[in-house]
C-alpha cells in the first residue's frame, strides 16, 4: 500500500505541470475571425428556424409521442382540412369519439 502513495504522488506532480503547460502553450490566443462567418452563419438562421418548426410541430403533432385530447374546436379543423373528395375518410372526431367512448366503458 505504501506504493501507492508514491503513484499517487508522481501523478499528481505530473498532471499538474502537464496541465500548466497545456494552459499556457497550447491555449494560445484564436485566430481572427472575419465578416464572412457571421455573414455565412447569418445566412443560415432562416432555414434553421424554418426546419426547428417543422421539426417541432411534427414532433408535438404526433399522438403517439404527446398524447392529448382534442379541443372543442377540433370540427373547425375537419372543416378547413378535409375537402369534399374526402368522403371516404371517416371524419377524426368520430373516431376520437367512438374510440374514447369504449374506453370509458
Amino acid at each position: 500500500m505504501p506504493l501507492l502513495y508514491v503513484v499517487g504522488f508522481i501523478y499528481s506532480i505530473v498532471a499538474f505541470w502537464l496541465d500548466k503547460w497545456c494552459l499556457l502553450k497550447g491555449s494560445s490566443k484564436p485566430p481572427a475571425y472575419n465578416q464572412s462567418i457571421l455573414n455565412v452563419c447569418l445566412n443560415f438562421l432562416p432555414l434553421a428556424a424554418f426546419l426547428h418548426t417543422v421539426i417541432a410541430g411534427w414532433t408535438y403533432g404526433n399522438q403517439s409521442l404527446v398524447p392529448s385530447n382534442w379541443s372543442n374546436l377540433l370540427f373547425v379543423a375537419e372543416m378547413l382540412f378535409l375537402s369534399e373528395d374526402d368522403s371516404s375518410l371517416k371524419p377524426f372526431s368520430m373516431q376520437f369519439r367512438l374510440r374514447s367512448d369504449s374506453q370509458q366503458a
